[in-house]
């Protein structure tokens, strides 16, 4: 119950990057047909960041419910924490990569006059 309510508040916590992270979405889909490219990039990203965050707000508190009750020595714990970090570190970079490639990527823009 206890890890639980820490995972609910976790994800509550985040909830506003969350929302912009969706907004996001939405409005690159709804442009999907003037600007495909840009918006598959954008999409891309941004699911990219929403997966990765919500993934590591749900198995952040589990890590620390682990050593607290002992099943995880602190110098294993650092371990997997910095493998965990640099993994998620890289997985961050693909989603800002995407999201920044999306906008500073040309547009066609005969449609932008649509």
């Amino acid at each position: 119950m206890e890890r639980s309510l820490v995972n609910i508040w976790g994800l509550l916590v985040s909830s506003p990057v969350y929302i912009v992270w969706i907004v996001g979405i939405v409005i690159a889909a709804a442009r999907w047909t003037r600007h495909p490219r840009v918006s598959l990039l954008a999409i891309c990203g941004l699911v990219i960041l929403l997966i990765q965050d919500s993934l590591w707000t749900l198995i952040n508190p589990w890590l620390q419910m682990t050593v607290l009750r002992g099943g995880i020595r602190m110098t294993q714990l650092s371990l997997v924490l910095g493998v965990i970090g640099f993994v998620g570190s890289l997985i961050r970079a693909l989603g800002w990569g995407l999201v920044l490639g999306a906008l500073f990527s040309t547009r066609n823009t005969q449609l932008d006059v649509v």
